[in-house]
């Protein structure tokens, strides 16, 4: 039975170019039975080589319900490159696109049998559902042009997540410079984008790698969301250097001694980045700007 799994719509993606060739409109929407109830309909075809098991494919897709409802799809700038013939690849894909050449457009009907089924998937898919698949071959790849490919998309893809972190962290900022003005807090802005309010300094010798460190604290959101608070007589306890926490815990408490106070703000960046917290009642959103009460009870 020919597969169809969600794994791939998950596949990498890559910039690719159309044929020179001269793309032809199909005359008349012939149907291509392609077995087991699969059909294509070419609406432009276009004269060159068809792809064959081990060629890598790069194509555009829009999925599409009966009704027109789009639940899925992939655009030329940005679109889905895999290799036919492997076990990872979806074979309803594979074999209309052995029936095309690059620039070729078509649409494949998949019936619900070779889909999801009466499971459906999910609220984008409901239960016995034939899927329609406007396909775009866009070109034929060789390994090397596919090793290329995934160079380039490893560069594109920290460029952007760089790109990214740096306009959250400058919001971040801002987060933080108005939740100070607002709340008339004398905050100390380290040059990592740490905020820090150090109420009461603490004993020195100041804590530093290899000291374990109990601590007692409270983490909210700059809403006044308590996300997590240290139990009454159970400190927290970690040895700095070793014990993971986040970074904007480290640098604070290396500033403070036994009995030392202080409320941090602490940035995305420095705190859990852009991905969610959730681990039982612990509930943080991704890109958080976290608060923290400290107080530093020993230092050992």
């Amino acid at each position: 039975m020919i597969r169809f799994n969600l794994f791939f719509f998950s596949m990498i993606f890559a910039t690719a170019l159309f044929s020179q060739a001269t793309p032809q409109k199909v005359a008349k929407k012939e149907t291509i039975q392609l077995g087991e109830g699969l059909e294509l309909r070419p609406e432009i075809s276009v004269p060159g080589t068809k792809p064959i098991n081990g060629d890598y494919v790069s194509l555009s897709y829009v999925g599409k319900l009966i009704s027109g409802t789009v639940f899925d799809q992939r655009p030329k700038d940005a679109p889905m490159v895999f290799q036919l013939g492997q076990a990872s690849s979806n074979e309803a894909f594979e074999k209309a696109l052995k029936k095309m050449t690059p620039g070729t457009t078509a649409q494949l009907m998949i019936p619900s049998k070779l889909a999801y089924g009466s499971r459906g998937a999910g609220k984008l898919i409901p239960p016995n559902s034939d899927l329609y698949f406007d396909l775009t071959l866009l070109d034929i790849m060789t390994f090397e042009e596919y090793d290329q490919f995934l160079i380039e998309q490893e560069e594109k893809a920290r460029l952007e997540y760089e790109l990214e972190e740096k306009r959250q962290f400058q919001k971040d900022l801002q987060i933080i410079k108005e939740y100070a003005k607002e709340n008339k807090l004398k905050m100390r802005s380290l040059p990592s984008g740490l905020g820090l309010i150090i109420k009461k300094k603490g004993k020195k010798p100041f804590p530093t790698d290899g000291k374990k460190i109990s601590v007692k604290y409270k983490g909210y959101l700059t809403d006044g969301t308590v996300f997590d608070e240290s139990p009454a007589g159970k400190p927290f306890s970690a040895t700095l250097g070793q014990t993971k926490i986040i970074a904007g815990w480290d640098e604070a408490l290396r500033l403070l001694g036994k009995g030392g106070q202080a409320t941090l703000l602490i940035p995305a960046r420095l705190g859990y980045g852009p991905q969610p917290i959730i681990q039982g009642d612990l509930h943080i959103p991704g890109n958080s700007v976290l608060l923290f009460d400290l107080k530093i009870l020993q230092i050992e």
